[in-house]
C-alpha cells in the first residue's frame, strides 16, 4: 500500500533581497507517496517550524503546524522527508487500514 504525505522541501538557491548579503531560504510543498514498508524511524522536527517562520513559504505551508522528519531505507543509504504533521498523525496515514495482531 502507498500513502501520500505533503513534503516541504527548501528551493535551492533562495531569494536575494536589495541591501542583504544572506539568501533568506525558500519552501515549498509538494504530495510524495511513500511505501510505509520502507519507513525506519518517525520524529518530531521541532527545529522546522521556526526555520518556515523566518523564510519565504509557499501559501499551502502552514507555519504554525507541527512537522515530522520520516526516514526512509534505500538499500545501502536512506533518504529523509519532512513532512506537515506531527508524528502520531503521519503514524496513523503510514499505519491506516493495518490492525496489529495479537497472539
Amino acid at each position: 500500500m502507498i500513502v501520500r504525505l505533503k513534503e516541504i522541501y527548501e528551493v535551492k538557491g533562495g531569494n536575494a533581497h536589495p541591501g542583504m548579503t544572506a539568501y533568506k531560504k525558500k519552501f515549498q510543498s509538494r504530495d510524495v507517496f511513500v511505501n510505509p514498508t520502507h519507513v525506519v524511524c518517525i520524529r518530531e522536527d521541532s527545529n522546522y517550524r521556526g526555520m518556515l517562520t523566518e523564510s519565504d513559504c509557499s501559501a499551502d505551508i502552514d507555519t504554525t503546524a507541527n512537522y515530522t522528519r520520516v526516514f526512509m531505507n534505500r538499500g545501502q543509504s536512506g533518504i529523509d522527508l519532512v513532512v506537515e504533521g506531527t508524528p502520531s498523525q503521519v503514524e496513523r496515514v503510514l499505519h491506516a487500514g493495518k490492525e496489529l495482531l495479537h497472539g
